[in-house]
This record gives structure tokens, C-alpha cells and sequence, in this order.
């Protein structure tokens, strides 16, 4: 995995809530003191997606991570919480 896409990742874990694709360009050209364009995100955001590392949510425009990192809060409990549970309805068209 590439480091914007890495970056990308970890912006989405730590928002804690869905994301849209022009926040994530400021996120990313704040914490890197670089300009990134829209291109560029949004094919980093595809290729996250084609993982199943993230959602988007049609509604909202935006994206939300489907996979925690492991931590001592989340760790021998599986990703669980408001994304998996978003994930799963994105899959399942509920």
C-alpha cells in the first residue's frame, strides 16, 4: 500500500465519522504541507474501496473505513461499532 493510501486510511480511522473526498485533500495537504488533487484521492479512495477497506456512503457523499486497527481497545473483538455495522449494510443493500 502506497503512503497517501496508508495516509488516506488512517484519516478515515481517526475521524470517527463519514468523510468526504475534499476533506480528506485538506487533511492530507495540511499534514504534508503539499497540495494533493482530487484525481489523486479519489484513486487512492477506489482502490481503498476495491479492498474493502472502505465504504461510500451515495447519501452523504462520503467514505467510512470497514476495518479498524488493532488495538488494546479493540483487539479479540473484532472491528465492530457504527462502521462494520455500515460496511455490512453496504454490502448487503440494507
Amino acid at each position: 500500500m502506497t503512503a497517501l493510501r496508508r495516509r488516506i486510511l488512517e484519516l478515515l480511522w481517526a475521524s470517527g465519522r463519514p468523510t468526504g473526498a475534499y476533506e480528506l485533500i485538506e487533511a492530507v495537504t495540511r499534514r504534508d504541507s503539499r497540495p494533493v488533487g482530487p484525481p489523486t484521492v479519489y484513486r487512492a479512495l477506489e482502490f481503498l474501496m476495491l479492498q474493502g477497506l472502505v465504504s461510500r456512503l451515495e447519501s452523504l457523499n462520503a467514505y467510512v473505513p470497514c476495518v479498524h486497527p488493532v488495538s488494546s481497545e479493540t483487539q479479540g473483538h473484532g472491528a465492530g461499532g457504527w462502521a462494520e455495522t455500515v460496511c455490512q449494510r453496504a454490502v448487503s443493500g440494507r
